[in-house]
């Protein structure tokens, strides 16, 4: 079905489905009007106190031992697009208050790089591994690009981290395809599971093959993440 898409809409409705019954049950709530007194109850929906808050309980569960958040789950709402944005729009600062959002800049990239002990994949990082992979797969796979459009290792980081800038905005459509299959990756996702990623977030179907042979490409231009996974796995 994924690989019928756009010509047959069925599986993207499979997924809208499932994101429709995911946010009605876990954060919306749904709600129900029955009976001859017209009667109207909500069920499911996120967890809320007597004074108007959620109370989330932090622990340890996953089988990663990292801090989990559940009761209900505040570490992993929807992002803020499509119905997503219903979810956000349920929290309401009280009068006199803000409240303020913080975003870690390719944080996910950066630890992978911290716990493999890459002091080169921790400096792409910080200054746009998304960018930077992207060139080298312009050149490598797409042939957009030729190897004199590189970015140097040996520049320093004021200029290199422009010139990954500059590639962002040329390249936007790109990056955003590899943004998803780089985390995918360091998190070994399957080219299956990315594939479905792809659809749902970009509306693209891109032909396992080719993220098969990005995932390879990856895999030559950083062996050190490969070993990493290996030594932990």
């Amino acid at each position: 079905l994924c690989l019928r898409y756009p010509d047959d809409q069925l599986y993207p409705l499979l997924l809208k489905r499932r994101e429709v019954e995911k946010l009605g049950s876990a954060y919306i709530g749904w709600l129900r009007v029955g009976g001859e007194d017209v009667s109207v109850s909500i069920t499911g929906g996120l967890r809320v106190g007597a004074d108007n808050r959620c109370h989330p309980t932090f622990t340890h569960n996953p089988s990663t031992l990292r801090t989990s958040c559940v009761g209900p789950n505040l570490q992993q709402i929807p992002r803020d697009t499509g119905l997503g944005r219903m979810v956000k729009e349920i929290f309401v600062a009280p009068e006199g208050f803000l409240l303020g959002e913080l975003d870690y800049a390719a944080i996910e990239a950066l630890l992978v790089g911290y716990f493999i002990d890459s002091e080169r994949y921790m400096r792409i990082s910080r200054l746009g591994v998304h960018d930077f992979l992207n060139a080298f797969a312009l050149v490598e796979l797409d042939h957009k690009l030729t190897a004199a459009d590189l970015p140097n290792l040996d520049w320093p980081d004021d200029q290199l981290k422009e010139y990954l800038a500059s590639l962002k905005k040329r390249f936007k459509f790109e990056r955003d395809i590899r943004k998803r299959l780089v985390h995918g990756h360091n998190y070994l996702m399957g080219s299956r599971r990315a594939q479905e990623v792809l659809l749902k977030e970009l509306g693209r179907t891109i032909p396992q093959k080719d993220i098969k042979a990005f995932f390879h490409f990856y895999d030559e231009l950083f062996p050190e993440i490969g070993v990493g996974q290996r030594q932990l796995c």
